[in-house]
């Protein structure tokens, strides 16, 4: 015989059997030794009548599911010598169910297994507190919680579910999870459910995850959620799926939210540029396919700086938002309205010929001459010229039909402005067209190609004759040419490639000041468009901290004129720049002498007088008044003044009458590569 068998519990322990005993009777929990046929050898708890050694573990009924744990038990235990634990429900003491949790462990002898030690705890009223804190939990989950049979019906809701879903839980047990919450977009065709993701967690056995579908309520209406179906595996047997899932309205919401200030313009409403250019190459594609044609326009307000000047920001702002609400009221629900920027519109007529286009471009100029916005108890008035193309029986791109309509729009201007002109493919024009595009594709091949290069040109102490900083004048390499910023910044400013081109310039800048002496101060001009551009301020609050550069060393400044047409952007920006550290100047000041009122709007450190009033300050009276009042209010703002355009002697002793702090211009430094800047350090 091996094993337990002719073995008594006696044989089995041996000279370790009363240790043994003291040892299990101390348990609180019952104790048994059984052999390999489930024979109880041993117990340390001996119920009075009902005697348990000689016995069976079998010959209690303890039910069914019980004894296919038990069995499974010894078949490990005395086969593989491992151990095993499990819970199970059975009859208590008192012959009440109770929950059990019973460890079998193997007993060796010479490397034998002749015996099992079971060790059962009544785990009843912990399982009972567990599931108590587990129900708890599952009705605290804001998110619907689903548990679901090999079949995908419900077997248990959270009240979540019930809430999210319209319906009380008892009504929902039993259905199929498919056809209980329809999972399907309203606009599109549902799920077959074969492809349901819900089905096929149950299916494949894998997590399956849908961040954007569509539930739908017992009351018919729907919602959007997102959820997580995950199998439930036992044993190596999958039961069944939890489906969790969250209502996602306040998100998508905030999404669609996102999307709208991303496609319109933050003023008007209507399509910002980015998105009116993809509208218009979506109606090019259209067009090539179906041959549908239609018309592009160009709106520009006449003489719109004269209303910034005169009446404030407000007032032009309103003028913009009321041009467009009317702008958009006399076109169909198919055309499509776009502000490019300041003063400019744009508008796509599909399907529109050349008449048509006539005409309503006649009833735009009409509704802008027309309309009138009070602004300090006055009246203001303005008008539009609008260029006219059209599209559909050539091959072109939507750069080209914009190009097209800005000139024509021009030609309105040049025909006394308040009217509408059809561009008309001459040689002329033709010609236009073909250099500013070539010019949008040598911009876009040089921030590309790497092949912009920044030139720098002191600025100097008027009081001292030192150089106090540089500016950086941004250049084009083209076949080995230098090419000016006059040539190719007009182009880039239509066509949006100036935050951009700002981007780089700016981080060349800091890089720059990385590799120079610290005494090195910098400044750079940042266009009217990347103002609004956030990238622009990351990408400089990124270059700032990756170098260490001090941001004071770095002068970032506008032209003045679209400070004040933008003067709200404006303001953002600056406050924006100051906060990193970095000074803020205004550009071509006095330009538009109204400005001075945007001063206490503005925080400025420096103002660059327009070269207009330096050029001829010897000779002219009134250029002598202006910079000696800008001079004047910039010292009593506690702020300094830069000169432009200094050409003489005579010019650097007048400014040092009036009080300027700095010049810059020809006769004291031309502009060099900067890169010198760093050679001479």
């Amino acid at each position: 015989m091996t094993g337990a068998e002719g073995h008594g519990i006696e044989g089995i322990l041996g000279d370790g059997l009363e240790s043994a005993r003291l040892l299990l009777a101390g348990l609180a929990d019952v104790a048994l030794v059984v052999d390999r046929d489930g024979r109880i050898l041993y117990t340390n708890r001996e119920a009075p009548g009902r005697p348990m050694i000689g016995t069976t573990v079998f010959d209690h009924d303890l039910g069914v599911e019980a004894e296919v744990r038990m069995r499974a038990a010894l078949h490990q235990v005395f086969n593989s010598g491992r151990s095993m634990q499990y819970e199970v429900e059975a009859p208590g003491a008192n012959g009440e169910p109770a929950r059990y949790i019973s460890r079998w462990s193997p007993i060796h002898r010479d490397g034998e297994v002749l015996a099992a030690l079971v060790i059962s705890s009544d785990v009843t009223r912990a399982s009972a507190a567990r599931d108590d804190w587990q129900e708890v939990i599952l009705e605290s989950a804001a998110e619907g919680i689903l548990g679901l049979n090999r079949d995908g019906v419900v077997m248990f809701a959270n009240s979540a579910v019930a809430a999210l879903l319209g319906a009380d839980r008892d009504e929902l047990r039993g259905h199929n999870i498919h056809d209980l919450v329809h999972g399907y977009h309203p606009a599109a065709p549902p799920h077959d459910a074969a492809e349901c993701p819900v089905v096929l967690s149950l299916k494949r056995g894998t997590v399956e995850r849908m961040d954007d579908d569509v539930f739908w309520r017992h009351d018919g209406t729907s919602f959007p959620v997102q959820y997580t179906a995950s199998p439930i595996i036992d044993r190596g047997e999958q039961m069944g799926a939890v489906l969790t899932f969250s209502d996602v309205t306040e998100r998508k919401r905030f999404e669609a939210q996102l999307q709208f200030l991303a496609d319109h313009d933050p003023l008007t409403g209507v399509y910002n540029r980015r998105r009116f250019e993809q509208e218009l190459t979506r109606h090019l594609t259209y067009d090539a396919r179906y041959g549908s044609g239609g018309a592009v326009l160009a709106l520009d307000l006449d003489n719109f700086k004269f209303v910034n000047d005169t009446y404030g920001h407000k007032a032009g702002d309103e003028v913009i938002t009321r041009v467009a609400r009317n702008v958009g009221g006399r076109l169909r629900e198919t055309d499509t309205l776009g502000r490019l920027g300041g003063d400019e519109f744009a508008i796509i007529l599909p399907e529109a010929r050349v008449e048509e286009a006539q005409a309503v471009a006649g009833s735009i100029v009409e509704a802008v001459r027309t309309q009138a916005v009070t602004a300090g108890g006055e009246q203001i008035r303005v008008t539009a010229s609008v260029g006219i193309t059209t599209f559909g029986d050539r091959q072109i791109d939507g750069e080209s039909l914009l190009v097209e309509a800005d000139l024509a729009m021009y030609d309105a201007k040049a025909a006394g402005r308040d009217t509408f002109t059809l561009y008309t493919p001459m040689a002329v024009q033709q010609a236009q067209v073909e250099t500013r595009l070539a010019w949008v594709g040598r911009v876009r091949a040089a921030l590309e190609q790497g092949r912009f290069t920044l030139y720098s040109q002191p600025v100097i102490s008027v009081a001292t004759g030192e150089t106090v900083h540089h500016e950086l004048l941004l250049r084009l390499v083209d076949d080995g040419q230098i090419v000016l910023p006059g040539s190719f910044l007009a182009s880039a400013e239509r066509f949006g490639l100036m935050p951009a081109v700002d981007r780089w310039v700016i981080e060349q800048a800091v890089r720059l000041l990385a590799d120079t002496d610290a005494g090195l101060k910098l400044e750079v001009n940042v266009s009217g468009e990347s103002m609004a551009d956030d990238a622009l301020t990351q990408a400089l609050d990124q270059e700032l901290a990756a170098t260490g550069v001090d941001p004071g060393r770095l002068i970032v400044e506008v032209i003045e004129q679209t400070a004040v047409a933008r003067i709200d952007e404006t303001r953002r920006f600056a406050d924006e720049v100051k906060r990193l550290g970095c000074r803020f100047a205004l550009d071509d000041f006095g330009a538009g002498f109204g400005s001075f009122y945007y001063l206490k709007y503005l925080p400025f450190d420096y103002l660059k007088i327009d070269g207009d009033f330096v050029q001829s300050l010897p000779v002219n009276r009134t250029d002598q008044l202006v910079v000696q009042a800008v001079a004047d209010i910039a010292r009593g703002l506690g702020k300094r003044t830069i000169a432009e355009f200094v050409g003489d002697d005579d010019t650097l002793a007048l400014l040092q009458d009036c009080g300027v702090d700095l010049a810059q211009g020809y006769y004291l430094g031309r502009p060099a590569p900067a890169e010198q800047l760093a050679i001479g350090r």
